[in-house]
């Protein structure tokens, strides 16, 4: 019956007639074998495939509603799955988001080839080749997902024998490694603490380019995180948030000096603990240990949208004192530190101070070509001795107030000496031993 209503409406709408003006099975079932011979494919075949993609949808579903319904199931807190929330977000936002504003409206088993070709090369116009199959790749985990809902058939593939073309080389560091000169502006603008949250940035901003840590990895650790950085050691723990597996690589000196270097700027009263977010919600000091920063509001505080915004206010600084800018995009930061990592310090400790295994990930997101002694360059560069100078003066002036001593024996402190049982511990902080309380 199935094949007979099939083959009838076709054959009617081959000649411009209404579906009822068929009347016989013979011509029907004549018209089906002509059209189907050049495919080699009989009846009998094509009533069974119609069969198992009927038999297959269940519930006929929008894409409105089936991308609202994955975003419901997978959501990371109150979902059926355990996916993280840079996993769910970044479908949500990045890769389903669009694809429903582009059919809203439509029926998912009306999707074709034909639409995720305009979608792929007409709507997604301004990412790469490569970018566009991992477009591709996350809508078929979608359209899987549909399948097991019964919103879609198994019998059709409509993302298969897409075609991808290549991207060119890229030409050289200037596209997407930034220069150590930008990197400098940046950390100097957030060394200056305009905010309170400025100096956070900045410890971020040196742990996205000496480490390598993503963007969600990091401002979304607490200060814990960095405790031991005068011994050389970072942590991203389980406990945190990495998007791979935990990690703690080691710290090239410049690194350990560029956070000492935003550290001791904290005013007094208002240096963090180990356990407040090394980017809170709100620029108010006491709610630091209270809420971290979402991901939206992280975009937001980084971007341009808002004149209030780091980005905007470093954008503004740096033209009127006359120092290199330039946005930090996308990835722009982790792919500077690839690129200068593989010169400097190998593979190895490249991959694994990213979050990542595959090698061939590296090189085909990350890296762009740079010569050894710029990406040397790029892992020697430090706080100016002016701007150390002030900080070194600013310790001892707060070893004089807290512990009592004169100048000279501030400065012994201040140089790493104990003094009276006065002394400085791996972070940098004043404490006390048994003999100074004697």
């Amino acid at each position: 019956e199935i094949a007979k209503k099939a083959v009838l409406a076709a054959r009617a709408q081959s000649e411009g007639r209404d579906a009822a003006s068929v009347t016989t099975s013979k011509e029907a079932f004549d018209y089906a074998a002509s059209e189907l011979a050049p495919y080699n494919v009989d009846i009998v075949e094509v009533v069974a495939w119609w069969k198992k993609w009927h038999d297959s949808i269940k519930h006929y579903v929008s894409v409105t509603e089936a991308v609202d319904l994955w975003v419901e199931e997978h959501h990371f807190k109150t979902g059926k799955t355990n996916k993280s929330e840079a996993y769910w977000q970044g479908m949500k936002d990045t890769y389903l988001g669009p694809f429903k504003k582009t059919f809203p409206d439509r029926q998912i088993t009306t999707l074709t080839k034909e639409d995720f070709v305009h979608y792929l090369f007409e709507v997604k116009t301004g990412v790469s080749h490569a970018q566009k199959k991992e477009h591709s790749n996350k809508l078929r985990t979608w359209l899987g997902w549909c399948i097991t809902k019964g919103f879609f058939s198994n019998q059709t593939k409509p993302l298969d024998g897409i075609k991808y073309g290549k991207d060119a080389p890229k030409k050289g560091a200037d596209e997407r490694i930034v220069s150590v000169e930008v990197l400098r502006s940046a950390l100097d603008f957030c060394a200056l603490g305009q905010t309170p949250r400025d100096l956070n940035i900045g410890i971020i901003l040196a742990i996205r380019v000496f480490v390598g840590f993503r963007a969600r990895e990091t401002y979304t650790l607490r200060f814990r995180a960095i405790k031991d950085r005068n011994k050389g050691i970072i942590r991203i723990t389980p406990n945190d948030e990495p998007k791979t597996f935990a990690r703690n690589p080691d710290l090239q000196p410049a690194t350990i000096e560029w956070l000492n270097h935003f550290m001791d700027r904290f005013p007094k009263g208002q240096k963090p603990k180990d356990d407040d977010w090394l980017m809170p919600k709100t620029d108010t000091h006491q709610k630091i240990a209270k809420e971290r920063i979402t991901t939206g509001g992280w975009r937001q505080h980084l971007g341009h949208s808002k004149k209030s915004s780091w980005g905007s206010r470093w954008e503004a600084w740096a033209k009127a004192n006359n120092r290199p800018f330039q946005r930090l995009e996308q990835n722009r930061v982790r792919d500077t530190f690839a690129s200068c990592a593989l010169i400097v310090i190998g593979q190895d400790k490249t991959l694994y101070g990213m979050g990542e295994n595959n090698p061939a990930t590296l090189k085909k997101w990350y890296y762009n070509a740079i010569d050894s002694d710029g990406a040397k360059a790029h892992f020697e560069f430090r706080p100016d001795d002016e701007e150390k100078e002030i900080a070194h003066e600013n310790k001892i002036q707060e070893i004089m107030d807290e512990a009592g001593l004169n100048r000279e024996q501030a400065e012994l402190v201040a140089n790493g000496a104990s003094v009276n049982g006065v002394q400085l511990d791996f972070d940098n902080e004043i404490t006390f031993t048994q003999e100074s309380e004697d």
